[in-house]
């Protein structure tokens, strides 16, 4: 389940054990198999591909690369508590929305100082919206 919906994630020539001990009775036919380290980071890996998310080690770089720490990159649009450790560990997947917009904040310098700017306006309790129509405001004088 992501951002609401259902997805099927194939994984080809992935390698599972099957438990064939005729005592074991699961509840799920499904809960015969046993999964292992690496097919499961498999799995997972696949599922990021799939989903079309950026990956934890993404994640992880992105800030890096600009940088900043976690806490400053997860301050700028205003994530809450620890959202962005559970993305970079791989806890949870993010959501479409905010991929995209760590996506533009990795890629787009200019999107880093703009949001810089409004992180600070909103710290001394006025909105980016509200300096620019002050500025026009002041021009068209």
């Amino acid at each position: 389940m992501h951002d609401g919906r259902s997805h099927v994630v194939r994984v080809p020539d992935l390698s599972v054990i099957r438990c064939t001990n005729p005592k074991c009775r699961p509840e799920h036919p499904h809960d015969t198999i046993i999964l292992e380290d690496d097919a499961l980071a498999r799995i997972s890996i696949e599922t990021y591909c799939q989903l079309g998310l950026l990956s934890p080690q993404d994640i992880r770089a992105g800030p890096e690369r600009l940088g900043l720490t976690q806490q400053e990159l997860a301050e700028l649009p205003r994530l809450g508590g620890n959202s962005l450790s559970r993305w970079e560990c791989g806890a949870v997947y993010q959501s479409r929305s905010l991929d995209t917009l760590l996506r533009i904040v990795f890629n787009l310098p200019k999107c880093l100082e703009f949001l810089r700017r409004g992180s600070a306006g909103v710290q001394r309790g006025g909105s980016e919206v509200g300096r620019q129509d002050e500025v026009r405001t002041a021009r068209s004088r």
